[in-house]
């Protein structure tokens, strides 16, 4: 029971069809995202000068400058029209610290269903979110960055009860996120290293509430708190990449023993990009451990030839 609650205030992947009006200036598409989800749980990790570039952009944002994106989407007569409004602030203060501050505002319609007026095929949202960040450079080549983003989110839609009585009602769900994070980056030119060490809280806060005397579901409240690193060198041929994962995820619901769970998962991983001409070889491997399903490593291996004239064997 407790699941299947927590899975009604899950992230809506059936979008409306929206047409872009971008001014054509840089906005943190980040501002309106929801809980931050680690990189390292994939293979591919951030090249260094990739991680360059966006440290450099945000040291060399100009003071007070206002940032808009504003999309509008027209629905047919079902409804579905709605906005979404981005703002965004880049402040250096000084030669090592910059600060940058943003906000996003999100509206929906609902979309009522053709076969059914009352009930709605795709619920009504409004979504509220802001984001501080403060860049220090600690010395060359070594960034901390703090963040916060918090969000509020309303969703509403008409619905009828699955048994009983099958009575039309209202769906209201007030759903709170929070999202703290303290990240060190650092690149090693002489060693040709890069390092990032990482730690974040994000909080996912559920109510719902439902009309005409129906049973809304269960409070949910979920936390996540993790710690997780990684190193990446080249050597030759070779570019090897290590690294670590500690996560504590708890859940609070009234359907759980004691009105709440938590659970602890651990992980290391290490992996070998290795260039041999028109060959490109990656070897790894990762260890997770999870409190209740135990232990299991999940080994990878991966081949690209060139041989020439546009063919690529994989």
């Amino acid at each position: 029971g407790a699941l299947a609650d927590a899975t009604q205030c899950g992230i809506d992947a059936r979008q409306p069809r929206v047409r872009r009006a971008a001014i054509g200036v840089d906005v943190d598409e980040d501002v309106a995202g929801g809980l931050t989800t680690s990189p390292l749980a994939r293979d591919d990790q951030p090249r260094a000068e990739d991680r360059q570039r966006d440290r450099e952009q945000g040291l060399q944002a100009t003071g007070g400058e206002h940032h808009d994106q504003v999309q509008h989407h027209d629905g047919d007569d079902r409804g579905a029209d709605g906005h979404r409004a981005t703002a965004r602030v880049n402040v250096p203060l000084g030669s090592a610290w910059a600060l940058a501050v943003g906000a996003s505002d999100l509206r929906r319609q609902a979309v009522a269903s053709k076969a059914d007026p009352r009930i709605d095929e795709l619920e009504g949202r409004h979504r509220t979110d802001g984001s501080a960040q403060l860049l220090l450079r600690a010395a060359p080549g070594h960034d901390v960055l703090l963040e916060h983003r918090p969000g509020q989110e309303d969703r509403w839609g008409g619905a009828r009860e699955r048994g009983g009585a099958r009575r039309h009602h209202l769906s209201l769900h007030d759903i709170e996120r929070r999202h703290t994070a303290l990240t060190w980056d650092g690149d090693w030119p002489a060693r040709a290293i890069t390092t990032q060490l990482r730690a974040y809280s994000s909080t996912l806060d559920h109510h719902n509430a439902r009309t005409e005397g129906v049973t809304p579901l269960r409070p949910n409240r979920v936390d996540e708190t993790v710690i997780d690193g990684h190193a990446a060198g080249t050597a030759g041929a070779h570019r090897v990449t290590g690294g670590f994962e500690w996560r504590d995820e708890a859940l609070r619901n009234d359907a759980l023993a004691g009105g709440e769970g938590s659970v602890d998962h651990r992980a290391v991983y290490a992996q070998d990009e290795w260039a041999l001409g028109a060959l490109a070889l990656t070897l790894g491997a990762r260890h997770d451990r999870h409190e209740v399903f135990g232990g299991r490593t999940s080994p990878r291996a991966y081949g690209v030839w060139k041989l020439g004239h546009g063919w690529i064997a994989k």
